[in-house]
């Protein structure tokens, strides 16, 4: 039975290992010789809603696209499906939404897609247990910038992220934000966020006052690749969120802003920021854990409960991190779900984030 099963699993990492190779051969062949432009986008810190806006964007303005989500971590599977699908079609731009856990990872994924454009949106505290620390992040992510620079490519950057700014160092790069080369401002940020830009005004269905460099983005990529400003209006306007991030449903008893496709300390905090600005009656935050901190876990989940106290926000935490450092927390999404059942919440808007693995998605029929 041992014998067995280590024969299994050999054939099992053989069979990963052709399918790495046979998808990194397609990969350098496609890029030879049909030439497309890749770009190569890494978001940690906020959902990626706006690399959909992008994408209806290009659409609209008559460039085609290839979508993959959470093309990053298994490059052997994702890779191959890539180039499968450009087979089928003849793409101009191929956007890739590229994720990593360790050092070492986006360097070797940008040898293989070998990218003309990057963009990192921020470096955030995310996957602190496979980077070890925020500065094995922040190296991790500049293999990116460093491949763009000796590659002779271009960098998208906001213009306001000193640290982003700091790594492109000699980059080429085209800016956006409050200033730079494509530039924007806050009109309305209540309930939902709205950007001027070029004498229009751009009306989202998203929440925080942070999705407005998300928008931008959109709008700086959209406009460099000559996509007019009556395409990329109303590709952003008639976007509506899905796929647990940033999604507003309302339930026979709440308003539901469910944010639970994923989590870490910099975006907890942005959204407990732009929640506590909001103008709801009877505001309630469901906070999940925070996945993949490693050693810093316990001091990064306390420091969540202290924001949420300073902001005066009426929460309820889920999960085992949580458990550690507030007695009131409940071990996980099953646990509370039982306690609804029992006891229901009415009349208020809760805001529910977390990590994918708290999958707090599931308290929604209960609220």
């Amino acid at each position: 039975n041992k014998l067995k099963e280590n024969i299994v699993v050999f054939l099992g990492v053989l069979n990963a290992f052709l399918d790495l190779i046979h998808g990194a051969i397609k990969a350098v062949f496609f890029r030879i010789v049909i030439g497309a432009i890749i770009i190569i986008l890494i978001i940690k810190l906020v959902d990626p809603t706006w690399l959909r806006w992008l994408l209806l964007i290009m659409s609209g303005g008559g460039l085609f696209y290839s979508m993959y989500d959470d093309i990053a971590l298994h490059v052997q599977k994702e890779t191959t499906k890539v180039v499968e699908k450009r087979e089928k079609q003849k793409d101009e731009i191929a956007i890739i939404e590229m994720g990593a856990n360790h050092e070492g990872e986006i360097d070797f994924l940008c040898d293989l897609a070998q990218p003309t454009f990057g963009v990192i949106t921020n470096i955030g505290k995310a996957h602190l247990e496979g980077f070890g620390s925020f500065e094995g992040v922040i190296k991790a992510k500049s293999e990116l910038y460093n491949y763009i620079q000796k590659n002779v490519g271009k960098l998208f950057i906001n213009s306001e992220a000193e640290l982003l700014i700091e790594l492109a160092n000699n980059n080429s790069k085209i800016t956006y934000g409050k200033s730079g080369d494509y530039t924007g401002a806050i009109s309305e940020s209540t309930p939902f966020i709205s950007v001027v830009f070029q004498d229009e005004e751009i009306k989202s269905k998203l929440i925080g006052d942070y999705q407005f460099y998300n928008i931008m983005l959109a709008v700086c990529i959209g406009k460099h690749f000559g996509v007019s400003i009556n395409n990329i209006k109303p590709a952003i306007e008639n976007y509506t969120p899905t796929n647990n991030r940033s999604q507003i449903i309302k339930t026979k008893n709440n308003t539901l802003i469910l944010d639970a496709y994923n989590a870490n300390p910099s975006s907890m905090s942005a959204m407990l920021y732009s929640f506590s600005k909001q103008n709801y009656q009877n505001k309630l935050c469901i906070l999940g854990d925070m996945l993949e901190m490693g050693k810093s876990s316990l001091e990064e989940h306390q420091a969540i409960i202290n924001l949420a106290e300073e902001l005066k926000l009426e929460c309820i935490f889920i999960g085992k991190e949580f458990s550690k450092v507030n007695e009131n927390a409940y071990t996980n999404t099953d646990e509370f779900s039982k306690y609804l059942e029992k006891n229901s919440i009415n009349n208020n808007t809760i805001l529910l984030k977390g990590s994918r693995g708290i999958a707090l998605e599931k308290l929604v029929d209960l609220l």
